[in-house]
């Protein structure tokens, strides 16, 4: 490795990087395998005090509003110190091992449902809502039922160990995840979400209809 200059991890992805060069009597380094380049940091960008605020902000205890008042920094500030901890994301096994969910031997609710992040695809959910704990995340390109399959042969993998699976569901009623949920979680009562139920609601035309008429009389 010596012979190749090949020195520190690169704080982006992990990978191995190599001398590139000064720029203002500092040594740069180039990643490579995502080709970022960088100079190597003395001391670690981002504290225990950090994480936990991302923390919080994750768990819905707080939002990004109250962590700026509370730390009197500027939204820009918290998203620099936070970018971190999205470039180097957990994979669910690797949390379970640590953190494993407290309450699965209990009767538990199984929730659903995807965050579309725009051209970058979309990311899945999965959790215990009776305990508001996560149980699986997940990126595809779209909500198919390859996508959701893929993930419940992963959780139900991961869950099999306490023998203890949902006695419910709860999810927006895609066709994909009613039938991805009754193939791998059983015949099990399967409701539609009501923050879903009450969007659409506000988004037909009919409801729209009959606000204007009751407003304007």
């Amino acid at each position: 490795m010596g012979r190749y200059s090949i020195t520190i991890g690169c704080p982006h992805c992990g990978g191995k990087s190599k001398k590139n060069g000064r720029r203002n009597n500092r040594q740069r380094y180039r990643c490579l395998v995502c080709k970022h380049s960088f100079i190597r940091q003395r001391s670690s960008p981002v504290s225990f005090k950090d994480f936990e605020g991302f923390y919080l902000l994750v768990i819905g205890d707080v939002n990004r509003k109250q962590l700026q008042r509370n730390r009197d920094v500027s939204r820009w500030t918290l998203s620099t110190r936070f970018k971190i901890f999205f470039n180097k994301p957990l994979f669910c096994n690797q949390v379970w091992e640590v953190l494993p969910p407290t309450r699965l031997s209990s009767p538990w609710v199984y929730g659903v449902d995807g965050k579309w992040l725009k051209r970058n695809g979309v990311f899945i959910l999965h959790r215990n809502i009776t305990t508001r704990e996560n149980l699986y995340w997940s990126f595809h390109l779209s909500e198919s039922y390859s996508a959701l399959e893929s993930d419940l042969v992963r959780l139900t993998g991961l869950i099999k160990e306490s023998r203890s699976y949902p006695v419910g569901a709860v999810s927006d009623w895609k066709g994909a995840i009613v039938s991805s949920v009754a193939c791998y979680l059983g015949d099990i009562p399967h409701q539609r979400c009501l923050t879903h139920v009450t969007r659409t609601l506000k988004a037909s035309p009919t409801q729209k209809k009959s606000i204007s008429l009751h407003s304007s009389a």
